[in-house]
């Protein structure tokens, strides 16, 4: 197996892609992470939006991968910057109070 791997690391994959289909050998490109992300098939189908940031200027964000009647549903906004809205979960969700909250805080938990 590691001469396999280091004989496909000397080539470029769309090489090794022609002379695979020239032999008759089903084959077909694999595109990495950014790749697939960053590809046109991928901004075409809205699978990637860009949505501004307070610090960032914009990120891009994946957008649902489900259709409802063959619609996406929209990206409201950019994740949550860490930290952002956790004191309005705590008190909406748990019912802590502001004292317990700064307790909390003080002590490093939050």
């Amino acid at each position: 197996m590691p001469e396999i791997n280091r004989e496909l690391g000397r080539r470029k994959r769309k090489d090794l892609l022609e002379q695979l289909t020239r032999s008759g050998i089903p084959c077909g490109e694999v595109l990495g992470l950014h790749e697939a992300l960053t590809s046109k098939r991928a901004t075409d189908a809205g699978l990637v939006t860009t949505q501004p940031h307070p610090e960032a200027g914009t990120v891009n964000v994946l957008a649902p991968p489900y259709r409802f009647d063959g619609e996406r549903l929209p990206v409201r906004s950019a994740p949550p910057q860490l930290g952002e809205g956790t004191r309005e979960v705590l008190q909406s969700l748990l019912g802590l109070s502001e004292e317990k909250l700064s307790q909390l805080k003080a002590n490093g938990v939050v």
